[in-house]
């Protein structure tokens, strides 16, 4: 009984892993010349925010870098740590505290509340690069410890944000 058992369980096994005559094994996928296009994982127009341990930021400038597949946008700080922040977009770019509204160019206005910017912490004017989907950047605060950036973008697009230190800054990739 147990020798007819160990014979089944044997055969079972066989017929499991040994290939279908006929029908030949999938091929594995041919290696491109080209490089991979970004990540799509995480991308969306709904708000994200970012955790971060940082308490002592100051802006320090805003860059674009033009990429395949979408944009990235670079927020610097001076100081150390990873941001805190939430990215939205907004229909208006209001100044926390005055409520002035801040003439924006762009079809659509993405707007990041940075964390940890104390009004203490000198704060210059702001150097922006602008180019791609990036139309225009206006910068209000601190107030309260916090900064707005104020991002005009060409249309409303996906974007996903990430809090980066060493240097301190925020990534927005956007997505074509």
């Amino acid at each position: 009984m147990r020798q007819r058992h160990a014979i089944a369980a044997a055969l079972a096994a066989a017929l499991l892993t040994a290939p279908l005559s006929g029908v030949a094994a999938p091929a594995a996928p041919a290696a491109s010349a080209e490089p991979a296009a970004p990540r799509t994982e995480g991308y969306g127009t709904s708000p994200q925010t970012l955790h971060g341990s940082a308490d002592d930021l100051a802006l320090r400038g805003v860059r674009v870098v033009e990429r395949r597949g979408g944009d990235r946008i670079v927020i610097r700080f001076r100081g150390n740590g990873r941001p805190g922040a939430v990215v939205h977009y907004v229909r208006r770019a209001v100044a926390d505290g005055s409520g002035e509204v801040l003439d924006v160019a762009g079809g659509a206005i993405l707007q990041v509340d940075v964390a940890g910017t104390p009004l203490t912490r000198h704060q210059r004017p702001v150097h922006v690069r602008t180019g791609g989907d990036l139309v225009d950047v206006e910068a209000a605060g601190p107030f309260e410890g916090y900064t707005q950036v104020f991002l005009g973008l060409e249309e409303r697009t996906a974007f996903r944000a990430k809090a980066r230190s060493g240097p301190s800054r925020i990534v927005i990739d956007l997505k074509n």
